[in-house]
């Protein structure tokens, strides 16, 4: 069966455009001229204690990979800089230092570790050392609008947050003071697609990974190509460049209906662009897929890096794809591919011709 199609592209194309242009912030596009093109080769390094990884993070000076299989008893392992294993800490279950369903939040400062368990919105934090992991505080923050739920956290600086609020009618990107509990500021995600899909939206459709250094972010989107890069300053947020032109897909929505072609669903000819997002100090690292959202599973083989301002860097392809990845130093790729069967670290050495 043919896939239905949300609006004809030529009219999607044009309000998209007219949308994009009345963002508020005189954003730029980004120069998509990348200086150099690499092609890099894995080197794979067993991994220790966990038989089904999920993703990975660094909290420096740590590696922290997840932990799907729930019979394990503990939702993360840590392992040092050469991928020896150290510990598993943060616990399976309904406890008061449990998590059911934690996420991690990134750009923590040293030996620090924070996620937010969704199942109960709250929000543990860790002290993190060679010999385990030390929960300091367990705490919630009060619900600012109705229905939103917080994903994509990141720390700015001390207690200040930039995170994606999600309902299910919008998303938007906020600025808050954990502290003090209020929102510092808030920026819609550069697509208004509420108006552009009405009652075929989901908040699938502009979802996003976001990224931030303290004075920098940047918002990749799955299913939109583009990479916002913007700017965090005086508590307040300012997208700056973009990478994309400002043209969006021809939608596929949500249908009840089951297909008879190569996907089973109709949002699964959906391309999706940005699968993962990584934020070192300097730079930001996207994983771009470029296939239809139906086959995921094969996951991206080719990352971009940018600076914070934009500014394209390298595009980088690897021979592995990843589904998760970190970068140390800028010069070394570590990264998983969840749907491998065999439990392995992937690892890339970035040299430059």
């Amino acid at each position: 069966m043919k896939p239905i199609r949300l609006i004809q592209p030529i009219a999607l194309c044009i309000i998209a455009l007219a949308l994009a242009s009345c963002t508020g912030n005189n954003n730029k596009p980004a120069d998509g001229t990348f200086k150099e093109e690499l092609s890099l080769t894995a080197d794979s390094v067993e991994m220790e204690a966990i038989i089904k990884p999920g993703n990975i993070y660094f909290a420096d000076p740590y590696i922290i990979v997840t932990n799907t299989l729930a019979s394990d008893g503990f939702n993360y392992a840590v392992f040092n800089k050469d991928l020896a294993y150290l510990y598993s800490f943060c616990p399976t279950g309904q406890g008061p230092s449990d998590c059911l369903m934690p996420s991690v939040i990134n750009n923590m400062p040293h030996g620090k570790f924070m996620v937010r368990d969704h199942a109960v919105d709250k929000y543990h934090e860790y002290e993190l050392s060679d010999s385990g992991a030390v929960e300091t505080r367990v705490f919630s923050i009060k619900s600012f609008y109705p229905y939103e739920s917080l994903w994509e956290i990141n720390n700015v600086s001390d207690n200040i947050f930039i995170v994606k609020g999600v309902t299910p009618h919008r998303a938007m990107r906020r600025l808050i003071d954990f502290s003090t509990q209020t929102v510092l500021d808030s920026i819609d995600q550069t697509f208004d697609l509420p108006s552009i899909m009405g009652k075929d939206y989901f908040t699938e459709f502009d979802d996003c990974k976001i990224v931030s250094n303290g004075k920098g972010f940047a918002c990749a989107y799955f299913f939109i190509d583009n990479i916002d890069f913007g700017t965090v300053k005086d508590n307040k947020m300012q997208v700056t460049k973009q990478s994309g032109d400002g043209t969006l897909q021809d939608f596929h929505p949500y249908t009840d209906e089951t297909l008879t072609g190569k996907y089973k669903y109709n949002v699964d000819y959906n391309t999706v662009y940005y699968e993962w997002l990584y934020g070192s100090d300097s730079r930001i690292y996207a994983s771009y897929f470029g296939m239809p959202w139906g086959d995921i599973s094969l996951h991206s083989s080719t990352i971009e890096s940018y600076t914070y301002d934009g500014e394209a860097l390298s595009k980088l392809h690897i021979n592995i794809p990843l589904s998760s990845f970190i970068v140390l130093d800028n010069n070394k790729i570590i990264g998983l591919n969840s749907d491998r069967s065999d439990s392995h670290f992937y690892t890339y050495d970035i040299k430059s011709e």
